[in-house]
């Protein structure tokens, strides 16, 4: 994991748990004159330089983007952890999977190209390694490389469900026996004068906050006013538990039980309100296919949901939409599905929002939540404002973590990790602890 409040994941899991958002505010200097919003998200160089995965020569390094980058570090942190090298030396053949969800990779590489263009200094502008910094697979195509991941390469582009949306591929890739393994994800690093510029001008950022970075990204709190652009990366080895458990590989930090899509087909950057929004289904189809499809449960519908880690960007209406979206559940004949005093928290108060890493990196957290059995707080909610109130669900705020037991039923931890995006996707993912 990389994200702006660290590098490799046992960093960024405790800087998270902790509360302890990293913002800084963007200079002048940069481009960033004029912009309604100051405020970003940026991995320091000196965690970057300091983490074992971030090793490139000069010339490697110049040849991709900044995601790029970024997704092969976390991919080659992961696949330590996982062992994957001690699952090819065991059995050479074992087929590896790639799925590395990107929203906007290049967008300034294609800016100083288009303005190098378009001055008449020549298409000696466009440097030889432009395109494969630009295109959004290329994150995907990098780690397959070197990894030697022959298996599909997927690389979704579904804005900041990409993460999520690339878990949720890989994982019916490794249910359905496509292959044995996967390394999937989501990686960004889009925050540029552009970028900003683009987003400030549907007004999604955080404009009230630029001389007290520290604390712009609110979500759930009553003075949110948008969301904190980040960068960060998120990569996951995703593999059949009998697979794994027969090769001696470390053991799992959690099992994906299931993950489910679908769109608001609404608006294209405002989220659907009412029982029928896409947030509500997608859940609701996470949840039914860990039913139907895991073997841990033998029932549709039989497992309860713990924890609910909120897509919550920050934004007074996409906080509001995802809290009402949560509360349907409760009702009907989907009751059953959520546990009482389920605990909802955002990890964007102390992240930001990771567009297309988001899902990705926000899946690993949900997964040690499940794992140790500790929800991070919501950094900067200090005062909640909530549509409506609710005694089922416990909103989690700024301070210590809150402890999450296990359930009594079945001595497991069941969570929803959800990542909704632009253009009316919707994607969640059901995560529960590994019991031996």
């Amino acid at each position: 994991l990389a994200a702006p409040v660290g590098a490799g994941w046992r960093t960024v899991w405790a800087q998270v748990l902790a509360g302890r958002p990293n913002f800084g505010r963007l200079s002048e200097a940069d481009g960033y004159s004029g912009l309604p919003c100051r405020v970003a998200g940026l991995i320091p160089e000196a965690e970057l330089s300091g983490w074992p995965s971030w090793q490139f020569d000069k010339r490697n390094r110049a040849e991709m983007s900044r995601a790029s980058a970024l997704a092969l570090a976390a991919a080659r942190e992961a696949a330590q952890g996982a062992d994957l090298a001690g699952m090819r030396r065991r059995s050479p053949d074992s087929l590896i999977g790639v799925a590395i969800g990107c929203g906007m990779d290049g967008l300034e590489t294609a800016v100083d190209a288009g303005v190098g263009l378009r001055s008449g200094r020549g298409y000696a502008e466009v440097g030889p390694h432009f395109l494969t910094k630009l295109l959004n697979n290329m994150p995907a195509g990098r780690v397959a490389i070197e990894f030697g991941a022959t298996g599909p390469c997927l690389a979704p582009n579904s804005a900041c469900a990409s993460g999520a949306d690339a878990i949720g591929a890989a994982f019916r890739l490794v249910r359905d026996g496509i292959v044995d393994a996967a390394l999937c994800g989501g990686t960004e690093a889009c925050v540029g004068p552009l970028a900003v510029a683009a987003f400030s001008r549907v007004r999604a950022l955080a404009t009230r906050f630029n001389d007290n970075p520290l604390a712009a990204s609110r979500p759930f709190d009553a003075d949110r006013c948008g969301f904190v652009m980040s960068e960060g990366a998120g990569v996951l080895v995703l593999e059949a538990l009998d697979s794994a458990l027969a090769r001696g590989a470390p053991a799992p930090i959690a099992e994906v039980l299931g993950y489910g899509a679908a769109c608001d087909a609404h608006h294209l950057t405002a989220p659907k309100l009412g029982g029928d929004s896409g947030a509500r289904r997608c859940m609701l189809a996470a949840l039914r296919e860990a039913g139907n499809h895991s073997a841990a449960w033998q029932r549709p519908l039989a497992l309860q949901v713990g924890h609910v880690n909120a897509h919550a960007t920050s934004t007074p209406i996409g906080d509001s939409a995802e809290w009402l979206a949560i509360e349907s559940l409760l009702s009907g004949v989907d009751a059953s599905v959520i546990q009482p005093g389920c605990l909802v928290a955002s990890c964007k108060g102390a992240l930001g929002h990771l567009i297309g890493a988001a899902g990705a990196v926000e899946a690993a957290l949900t997964a040690l939540s499940c794992q140790t059995g500790r929800v991070p707080p919501t950094a900067n909610l200090a005062r909640p404002d909530l549509p409506t109130a609710s005694e089922s669900l416990r909103l989690v705020p700024d301070g210590p973590p809150a402890d999450w037991p296990t359930n009594p039923a079945d001595g497991r931890r069941v969570a929803l990790s959800n990542s909704f995006g632009f253009g009316g996707v919707n994607a969640s993912l059901c995560i529960a602890s590994y019991l031996p």
